[in-house]
């Protein structure tokens, strides 16, 4: 089996990763795209050079890889972000059973702009997790949506109900994780990850009413909000 996290920067998607590789029977990956997706847009990420130098930029090779993985381990957990992905990735992905995490933009602009001041929309990746959960929508697989700050509030009933979609054996040991870094994370971790290396699980859950957001990054929280909401509405089903 194949899990394919769809997610987006800052939403505790690290933290998942980390929770599903505390399964026994789990091999994670963090990002494989990554470097395509500075190859292929140019951006000015930390440790760019260092990224397009560790990965592959052949997305086909990578997904043949991965599929490799899969012959050898029950299951693959696959981290990626959503503005990674490229629509026409998922006719090599058929039978990976995907998973959207979505955050409330108010807390995930917030904390991307902690490493990058100013992110744009496509930073973000919400807009593009709306467009690929359509797009799988009219392909008819059936993708699972899931709010981060649920699953920070209740990790292991939302962590059930999940394995229970997916078919896959809940076991407790997902609940908690050592701290510091592990084997399998991006070479861009200590960019990114400091804070969840400080975590042995989830949680707390912070309200979106708690936070601020500086004067401008409001357009942007406007901009994210309408397809988060949509989002949000297919956690309920």
């Amino acid at each position: 089996m194949i899990i394919h996290l769809i997610a987006s920067p800052r939403n505790v998607s690290t933290a998942l990763m980390y929770s599903f590789g505390q399964h026994t029977d789990v091999l994670p990956m963090d990002e494989p795209f990554y470097a395509c997706y500075l190859a292929e847009t140019g951006k000015n990420h930390p440790d760019r050079e260092l990224i397009l130098a560790h990965q592959s930029k052949d997305r086909a090779s990578i997904i043949g890889d991965i599929h490799k993985a899969a012959e050898k381990f029950p299951v693959v957990f696959i981290k990626n972000m959503a503005h990674h992905i490229q629509p026409e990735d998922f006719s090599m992905m058929e039978d990976w059973k995907p998973i959207f995490l979505i955050r409330h933009p108010c807390l995930h602009i917030q904390s991307f702009a902690k490493v990058i001041p100013e992110p744009s929309l496509e930073d973000l990746g919400t807009t593009t997790q709306r467009q690929l959960y359509d797009i799988l929508k009219v392909q008819g697989v059936n993708a699972h949506v899931i709010d981060a700050n649920q699953l920070l509030a209740n990790p292991e009933r939302i962590l059930r109900h999940l394995c229970e979609k997916l078919k896959f054996p809940f076991q407790k040991s997902m609940l908690r994780w050592p701290p510091g870094p592990k084997s399998y994370d991006g070479c861009w971790a200590p960019h990114w990850y400091q804070s969840v290396w400080d975590t042995t699980r989830f949680g707390p859950a912070k309200s979106p009413d708690s936070v601020t957001l500086p004067e401008y990054l409001q357009p942007l929280l406007m901009e994210c909000l309408t397809d988060y909401q949509y989002l949000y509405e297919q956690t309920k089903t």
